[in-house]
């Protein structure tokens, strides 16, 4: 679509790095005629010669049925340049390269015609006529597809592994709220974006390695499903399909009905402590933590312990227990917690 000069969608890369491919482009159009009273008087441009439909038969032809090679002989055969007169003062050779000719073709032949109307008939801008005529020799453009110079790039591959390898040596946390439905880790919360790209710097000073953009750091944290932010809050998945506008409004109302309840009985419970007629326990699961806690670099790359801490509270007698146990003594897994509630209760109720 792009050949054709119609409208297309083009890829964009954010600052990040991330990758998009949602940015659209419009079509090309035939511009508008020239209406200079100095090319009605003038006795060498034709512009008054070329009509709409000379002018849109030049426009289908450009973009219809000719490919990019030929677009740049085409651009190149139609227009002349002029040899600077004067010659620089130190050099012998001017930086100026010299006035523009522009010509279009019809049925009466090759016309000479301003640049507006030689421009607007083909669709393009003044810099790609200047570039093609900079870089073409007797009216043939050396970088057609043909016979371009492809230069190799350098892909980098042994910097990309020991960036790689910098990022699996970091010590990682899985998600808090959203670890049934997401298998991304998270990095440390205290190593935030500048501070991830000083340790990086550093680590390349250090074993001599040229370092790569931020960019590409953040391109193989997304590759690597890492995270530099822990999140923020819980949701559930009718909550976030609200918000992304898939839910219905039916759905949606029993949902909030059923939250209203929950939250009046969770109040109900709350009062009847007081009155000593059941016992209501609260629980919580914190953030997960790292053993031992600490914020120089040098620790960074040591491996680290995952902590937890799950805790009950007696809202009657204002008892909090706190379970703290490590990733080598139990799991985030619902047997767990069952035992912190089956332990709670053997030592309330007798």
């Amino acid at each position: 679509m792009r050949m054709r000069g119609q409208a297309y969608i083009v890829y964009r890369r954010s600052r990040i790095g991330k990758i998009t491919h949602d940015t659209p482009r419009g079509a090309r159009k035939l511009g508008p005629t020239c209406t200079s009273k100095m090319c009605q008087k003038s006795v060498q441009r034709k512009c008054h010669q070329f009509s709409i439909d000379d002018r849109q038969a030049v426009f289908n032809t450009f973009w219809e049925t000719m490919s990019w090679g030929q677009r740049k002989v085409y651009v190149t055969n139609l227009v002349d340049t002029i040899p600077t007169k004067r010659p620089g003062k130190n050099t012998g050779e001017s930086r100026r390269k010299g006035p523009l000719i522009y010509h279009l073709i019809n049925e009466m032949g090759k016309h000479k015609v301003c640049n507006k109307i030689f421009l607007n008939s083909l669709g393009i801008k003044e810099w790609t006529v200047r570039y093609r005529m900079g870089n073409s020799t007797h009216g043939m453009s050396p970088d057609t597809e043909s016979s371009r110079p492809r230069i190799k790039q350098t892909k980098k591959e042994d910097e990309r592994t020991f960036m790689k390898e910098f990022l699996e040596s970091l010590p990682k946390l899985p998600s808090h709220y959203c670890r049934k439905s997401s298998s991304k880790l998270y990095l440390k919360p205290v190593l935030q974006s500048k501070k991830l790209c000083r340790l990086y710097m550093e680590k390349c000073h250090a074993e001599k390695v040229s370092p790569l953009s931020l960019a590409t750091l953040h391109l193989i944290l997304e590759d690597g499903d890492i995270s530099l932010f822990s999140p923020k809050r819980d949701q559930c998945d009718l909550c976030y399909s609200c918000r992304l506008g898939k839910l219905c409004e039916d759905m949606w109302k029993q949902h909030t009905e059923r939250k209203e309840q929950a939250r009046m009985q969770k109040d109900t419970d709350k009062k009847n402590p007081q009155q000593k007629l059941c016992s209501v326990y609260t629980m919580d699961l914190q953030a997960v933590k790292v053993a031992p806690f600490l914020s120089a670099s040098a620790v960074y790359y040591k491996t680290k312990l995952a902590v937890y801490n799950c805790t009950m509270y007696n809202l009657q007698s204002r008892d909090a227990v706190c379970y703290w146990f490590d990733e080598t003594q139990g799991d985030l897994v619902a047997s767990c917690f069952a035992s912190c509630i089956v332990d709670t209760l053997s030592r309330t109720i007798k």
